[in-house]
C-alpha cells in the first residue's frame, strides 16, 4: 500500500516510487476518505474550543473524539499499513488541514499521532489524565511505539478515580531515566514490565 501525499498541479505525490495500479487505486480511496475527515476534524475542533471559550488548553473529551475519527481510518488496514500511518499525519498536514491547528512540535512528535494512540484507552482513563500529561507520556518513542505499554499502563491505572498531574509528571520522569536509549523491542514482556513497575514504584514514594 502506499499514500498520496501531496499534489502538485493537480498531480498525486506518493510516499514511494514505482507504484502500482493496485497501488494507486488504494491511495486514491484513501485520499478521497482524508478529503473529507480533515475538515471535519477543523471544524470540529476550531466550533468545540470556541463554546468552551478559545485558548490554549485542550479539552480532553474533544481530544478524544478526534483520536477516534483518525482511528476508524488509519487501523483500516484495506487502505493503510501500520507503518504507513506517519505518511497519513503528513498527507492531512500537507493538504487538508489547512490552519495547522493540530500542532507538531518535532519529527516525531506530532499531535496528529498522539491524539491517535489516546483513543485506544478507555475513556474514564483518558479523562482522568490532563492533555498535557498525555503528550507528556507519548513524547517518548519507546513508549509511544510498544504497544505492551497501553497493556500495561492500562491495568495499572483500572479503577483509578483520579490520577494527579503531579504523578504523572513524576512517572513520566522516572521512566525516561530507565528506558533513554533503549531499543525495548529487544526486551521480553517481564523485562519492559520490570521497568514500568520500577518507574511506578518510585513514583509513589513521592506521593
Amino acid at each position: 500500500m502506499v499514500v498520496i501525499i501531496k499534489k502538485e498541479g493537480g498531480k498525486a505525490i506518493f510516499n514511494t516510487v514505482n507504484v502500482g495500479g493496485k497501488e494507486r487505486m488504494s491511495a486514491e480511496k484513501l485520499d478521497l476518505v482524508l478529503s473529507k475527515i480533515g475538515p471535519l476534524i477543523e471544524e470540529k475542533w476550531t466550533k468545540e474550543r470556541m463554546l468552551k471559550g478559545g485558548g490554549r488548553k485542550i479539552d480532553i473529551k474533544l481530544a478524544y473524539q478526534i483520536g477516534k475519527i483518525l482511528a476508524r481510518v488509519v487501523d483500516n488496514e484495506r487502505i493503510v499499513s501500520p507503518n504507513e500511518r506517519k505518511w497519513v499525519w503528513k498527507a492531512m498536514r500537507e493538504m487538508y488541514l489547512k490552519n495547522s491547528i493540530i500542532i507538531k512540535r518535532g519529527e516525531t512528535r506530532d499531535d496528529l499521532e498522539y491524539l491517535y494512540k489516546v483513543s485506544k484507552y478507555p475513556y474514564k482513563l483518558v479523562k482522568n489524565i490532563s492533555w498535557d500529561g498525555w503528550r507528556r507520556l507519548l513524547d517518548s518513542p519507546s513508549i509511544r511505539q510498544d504497544e505492551r505499554f497501553e497493556e500495561w499502563f492500562q491495568e495499572k491505572t483500572k479503577g483509578a478515580e483520579t490520577i494527579k498531574r503531579g504523578f504523572i509528571r513524576k512517572f513520566t520522569k522516572e521512566l525516561y531515566s530507565l528506558i533513554k536509549n533503549k531499543d525495548t523491542t529487544v526486551l521480553s514482556d517481564e523485562e519492559i514490565f520490570d521497568i514500568y513497575e520500577s518507574a511506578w514504584s518510585a513514583s509513589m514514594l513521592d506521593e
